[in-house]
């Protein structure tokens, strides 16, 4: 893969100064599936009006832009049928070429190398690497522990990836180099969740969460890529995955599921001085919210 320029910051390459020459001249649109009239709408952004519509496969669900930006791919995973398909779109142009079938094509990434498009087969539980022009398979790594799998980001140095598993409440780490699956992780929930219904008078207001299983859809790594955020519409939160602590705990899966990890922040804050102190720390606007997870009482003498 390309080296990283920066280390420390993993994006720093993608601020608006940064454009690739790839795409001088390229229109600058907006493109939105819609998945119930089969379509992606179109949007000039200096306009805010829907200028086009283009007719798409079954079930759009993403647009994903290739490996060397000259192709936006439609991912038309045909929602519960067998007919998926990838529509390109030329971004020069905003016009469609002809569709290519491909399996089940809810979600698609490319390798850090470019030699591979990841077609994510959510109904299969599978991903397929495809050629990044022609879309002709390559070799597929199923991943039958995850239920859902749709959404990934990859590591720092290019040699795995994590993927969400919506429906199982946990991730899967795919080795790329290898063509394994290394193992599963599930996510743990929290006590508490911000409140379905939001009160007006405190919209921070948090209640028991009683969900027992996540449901994490999106995952971005960190800029310095020692640790994924992860999505999750249950927990109404971010699961923190610490990447240094899950490599140092092995690769087997045996002893990758043995390990827990937990945001230690509402400790950090029961332990500061004061409640000003500990809502400094948990970020929350409202002191009323911090209230609810600052425990700090009697300090208790070590028993030896």
């Amino acid at each position: 893969m390309p080296p990283v320029v920066d280390p420390s910051d993993i994006y720093s390459e993608t601020g608006p100064n940064h454009l690739s020459p790839a795409v001088r001249g390229d229109l600058e649109r907006i493109y939105v599936p819609d998945l119930r009239s089969d379509d992606v709408s179109v949007i000039d952004p200096m306009t805010m009006k829907v200028v086009d519509r283009i007719k798409a496969g079954h079930g759009p669900q993403h647009v994903v832009p290739s490996y060397d930006l000259r192709t936006l791919w439609v991912t038309n995973n045909a929602e519960r049928r067998t007919d998926g398909s990838l529509t390109p779109i030329d971004p020069r142009t905003g016009k469609p070429g002809k569709s290519i079938p491909v399996d089940d094509p809810y979600n698609m990434y490319f390798t850090p190398d470019g030699r591979s498009a990841i077609v994510v087969a959510e109904a299969l539980r599978r991903l397929d690497f495809r050629d990044p022009h022609t879309m002709a398979l390559q070799y597929s790594i199923g991943t039958p522990g995850c239920g859902g799998v749709n959404h990934a980001d990859f590591s720092i140095d290019g040699r795995y990836a994590i993927f969400t598993c919506e429906f199982d409440g946990s991730l899967a780490k795919i080795d790329l180099p290898n063509r394994k699956v290394l193992g599963y992780l599930k996510l743990n929930m929290p006590r508490t969740r911000f409140k379905d219904t939001p009160l007006a008078s405190d919209p921070e207001a948090t209640e028991i969460c009683t969900a027992t299983k996540g449901m994490p859809q999106d995952i971005r790594i960190s800029p310095d890529g020692r640790r994924f955020y992860v999505a999750d519409m249950e927990a109404d939160g971010v699961h923190i995955r610490f990447d240094a602590a899950r490599e140092a705990a092995g690769k087997e899966n045996a002893e990758l599921a043995a390990w827990q990890f937990r945001d230690l922040r509402a400790k950090t804050a029961s332990d500061s001085e004061s409640l000003d102190a500990a809502q400094s720390r948990l970020g929350h606007t409202s002191s009323s919210t911090t209230r609810r997870v600052y425990r700090r009482g009697e300090k208790v003498r070590p028993l030896r």
